[in-house]
C-alpha cells in the first residue's frame, strides 16, 4: 500500500465519529497536524532521476547486487544499468544530504554501502509502490535518529 493509501486508511479510521465530541475534535486536530508533517516530508519535494523509480522497480533490479567493496565499487554486466543507475542515485542523495543538510560528517557513519543498500532493500520490500526517493528519505530519516 502506497503512502498516500495509508493516509486516507488512516484518516478514515482517525475521524469516524464518536460519542464525545470533544474526542472528535482532538482527533480531527491530530489528522491536520499528520497531514501538515507529511505534506513537510518525503513526497512534498521534486525528484529528478531514477529517484523516481518504484520500490518494486529496485527489487526487481537489485536482485543480483553484487558485494560493494570497502573502497565502493563492485562489477556488474553492462544490462545491469537500472542497478547502476538506481544505486549511484542513492549513494548521490545521500551525499547532498551531508553536504548541504549535515554540512560536516556523514549520517550514515557506521553503516557501509552494502548496509545502506540492505536498508532500501528492505524497505521497497514492504512498500514497493512507494519511490526509491522516499525509500532514500526514510533512511536518512532512520540514520538521523541514531545521532
Amino acid at each position: 500500500m502506497g503512502a498516500s493509501m495509508r493516509l486516507i486508511a488512516m484518516l478514515a479510521v482517525l475521524l469516524a465519529p464518536t460519542a464525545s465530541l470533544a474526542s472528535w475534535v482532538k482527533r480531527v486536530v491530530g489528522c491536520l497536524m499528520m497531514v501538515l508533517t507529511l505534506y513537510n516530508s518525503a513526497e512534498a519535494w521534486t525528484v529528478y532521476g531514477d529517484g523516481r523509480q518504484s520500490c518494486a522497480s529496485w527489487t526487481k533490479a537489485q536482485e543480483h547486487r553484487p558485494h560493494v567493496e570497502a573502497d565502493g565499487t563492485f562489477r556488474v554486466k553492462l544490462s545491469d544499468w537500472e542497478l547502476m543507475t538506481q544505486t549511484s542515485w542513492v549513494d548521490g542523495f545521500i551525499s547532498a544530504f551531508n553536504y548541504y543538510v549535515r554540512q560536516s560528517g556523514d549520517v550514515a557513519t557506521g553503516i557501509d554501502t552494502n548496509g545502506i543498500f540492505a536498508r532500501i532493500d528492505t524497505y521497497c520490500a514492504s512498500h514497493p509502490l512507494d519511490s526509491i526517493a522516499v525509500a532514500t528519505f526514510a533512511l536518512i530519516e532512520e540514520l538521523k535518529q541514531r545521532h
